[in-house]
């Protein structure tokens, strides 16, 4: 593992309450080490079943890109910016039966500053 060189700015705003700033590509890198640590974290826990993504995919998940895009107020041109697809791609994959990477979702979550389970009931 990397260790990750930050160079935070702090903004006082009361006593014991400071706001930290980071470049999006020092927050992009913590988040991947989070995900890092709890992926190790899980495989370690004896007691953690291993789900079987596509397994998982046929039986249980349902796409739920387009509501919780809505409700973020994010149009699907807005979203395939973000993400630098084109807006048919965005298209496709909030159609009920797009068959999505987790990859692909993690990307879509971050997009919309959710956690990937918002995007799958």
């Amino acid at each position: 593992m990397a260790h990750l060189h930050l160079d935070p700015k702090f903004i006082d705003l009361a006593p014991g309450r400071r706001l930290v700033i980071l470049e999006e590509g020092e927050f992009d890198r913590l988040l991947d080490e989070i995900d890092a640590k709890e992926a190790r974290r899980v495989l370690a826990d004896p007691n953690d079943k291993e789900v079987d993504w596509a397994e998982a995919t046929k039986q249980l998940i349902v796409n739920r890109i387009a509501a919780v895009r809505q409700n973020s107020g994010v149009s699907q041109r807005e979203l395939a910016r973000r993400l630098r697809v084109k807006p048919s791609t965005v298209s496709r994959w909030e159609r009920a039966d797009a068959n999505l990477t987790l990859d692909t979702l993690r990307k879509v979550a971050k997009a919309l500053s959710c956690e990937v389970v918002a995007l799958i009931s």
